[in-house]
């Protein structure tokens, strides 16, 4: 079993050298952008969102950990996009509309800290879908303004990017509406 556990840590490390090798001339990551949730959502929380820079050898020890060899958020890795994923659909059959790894900050609200490394998932549920789960069903108190995406709803789902637990649900408007929040 030593030798097993050797030949992991050794080809964990060695995928990540050669990980970092080809990174070494790359510039800062790129600034997250939410494509798929309208400008009144964004303006409605105050989403601002920033990069989130992770060690190179987090790629291979994400792998390993949705292969379960090693724990979601070994070496101080954020979790993967699969495991944010899981975390965020709840068990259920949300489709993913949008996933990225953020820093995120809430302008209009104290629910998340500031700068909170998150990842953000948009998903897509059929109308009955969210409240199952404990989300937002449209015309639901505290989720007025729910999308509507042909009698589907949006949400966006906030998970913590180093434990995968879900951190907030934050209903997505109908294109540009700039309804107040309750």
């Amino acid at each position: 079993m030593p030798l097993i556990a050797g030949l992991v840590v050794t080809f964990v490390l060695a995928v990540g050298t050669a990980v970092a090798i080809g990174r070494l001339g790359r510039a800062t990551p790129a600034q997250p952008h939410l494509a798929r949730v309208p400008a009144g959502t964004i303006a409605q929380w105050g989403i601002e969102l920033s990069p989130v820079a992770s060690p190179p050898i987090c790629s291979p020890l994400q792998t390993a950990a949705d292969r379960g060899l090693l724990r979601q958020g070994t070496g101080g890795c954020p979790v993967s996009q699969d495991a944010a994923v899981t975390a965020a659909q709840r068990g259920g059959t949300g489709v993913v509309l949008e996933a990225q790894l953020a820093t995120i900050t809430l302008g209009r609200s104290n629910q998340i800290p500031h700068d909170q490394p998150a990842w953000i998932i948009v998903l897509r549920f059929q109308p009955n879908g969210l409240a199952g789960l404990g989300g937002c069903q449209p015309g639901a108190p505290g989720c007025s303004g729910a999308p509507s995406f042909s009698g589907e709803t949006a949400q966006i789902v906030i998970v913590d990017a180093y434990t995968g637990h879900v951190l907030l649900d934050v209903p997505v408007l109908p294109s540009d509406g700039r309804r107040p929040r309750p």
